[in-house]
C-alpha cells in the first residue's frame, strides 16, 4: 500500500486549531486551516457537562411575522 501524503502540519491550543496538508483526487496539494466548533465525541473530562447542556430545552423560539410569511 502506498504511503499517504496527507499530513497534519500544526496543532494549536490543544486541538482548537489545526493546519493540514492533503492531496486532492486530481493530484493538487492543498493546505487547510480548521477551527473546532464542536465534537463528534467530547473528551471524557467534560462529557457529562456537555450532554447536560445539550439536553436543556431552548431558551427562546423566534419566527417570522405573519406579514412576512404571507408575502405582503
Amino acid at each position: 500500500m502506498p504511503r499517504s501524503k496527507n499530513r497534519v502540519l500544526d496543532i494549536e491550543k490543544n486541538g482548537e486549531y489545526v493546519r493540514v496538508q492533503f492531496v486532492r483526487d486530481d493530484g493538487q496539494i492543498a493546505i487547510g486551516e480548521y477551527k473546532r466548533f464542536g465534537w463528534a465525541r467530547p473528551p471524557k473530562e467534560i462529557a457529562a457537562e456537555f450532554n447536560a447542556v445539550l439536553s436543556r430545552p431552548p431558551i427562546a423560539r423566534y419566527s417570522a411575522s405573519k406579514a412576512r410569511r404571507s408575502g405582503t
